[in-house]
C-alpha cells in the first residue's frame, strides 16, 4: 500500500451507435415507453473524484464521489456490469491487515444511481452510515 495523499478522477461518456428502440428507464426517454428499458443512459458522467489518504497501519480515508462494493455487492455497490455505474457522494474508510481481515465503513450523503444526472431517479439523498467486516477464511487449517 502507497502511502501519503493522492486524488483519483474517473468519468465515462456512454454514447447509441445503431439503433435507438429501448426506453432508458426513470424518465430519461419519455416518448419511447413501449420499448424494453435499458437503463444506460446516454451522455457524460463524473463516475468517480475523492481525496485520499493512506497508510499501511491504520487504513485508507477517502472523501468525495466514489465506487463502495462491500463484500459481493448484493446490498452496497456499484451496480458495475451498466454502462453507467452506481457511485456515491461519501466519507469511508477501509482497514485491511494480513490476517485477512478487512473492515469498511462510509457516511453516505447522496447516491448516484445508474439513470444519469438528467431525470430526479439519478440522485437519491442518504444521510445514511453503513459499515461492512470481513475476513477470509482460504486454507486455514488445510494441509
Amino acid at each position: 500500500m502507497q502511502k501519503g495523499f493522492g486524488t483519483f478522477v474517473e468519468g465515462d461518456y456512454v454514447a447509441n451507435i445503431g439503433w435507438d428502440d429501448y426506453n432508458a428507464g426513470a424518465g430519461n426517454t419519455p416518448d419511447k415507453v413501449q420499448y424494453p428499458v435499458v437503463a444506460d443512459p446516454t451522455g457524460p458522467d463524473l463516475n468517480q473524484a475523492y481525496i485520499s489518504w493512506k497508510n499501511s497501519e491504520v487504513g485508507e480515508v477517502r472523501g468525495g464521489r466514489q465506487r463502495i462494493i462491500y463484500d459481493n455487492a448484493r446490498f452496497v455497490g456499484n451496480v458495475g456490469w451498466r454502462q453507467n455505474e452506481q457511485t456515491y457522494d461519501a466519507a469511508s474508510y477501509r482497514y485491511q491487515n494480513k490476517s485477512k481481515l478487512d473492515l469498511q465503513f462510509a457516511y453516505i450523503d447522496k447516491v448516484k444511481r445508474i439513470f444519469g444526472r438528467d431525470v430526479p431517479a439519478g440522485s437519491q439523498d442518504m444521510n445514511t452510515w453503513v459499515a461492512n467486516l470481513a475476513r477470509s477464511w482460504d486454507n486455514v487449517g488445510i494441509n
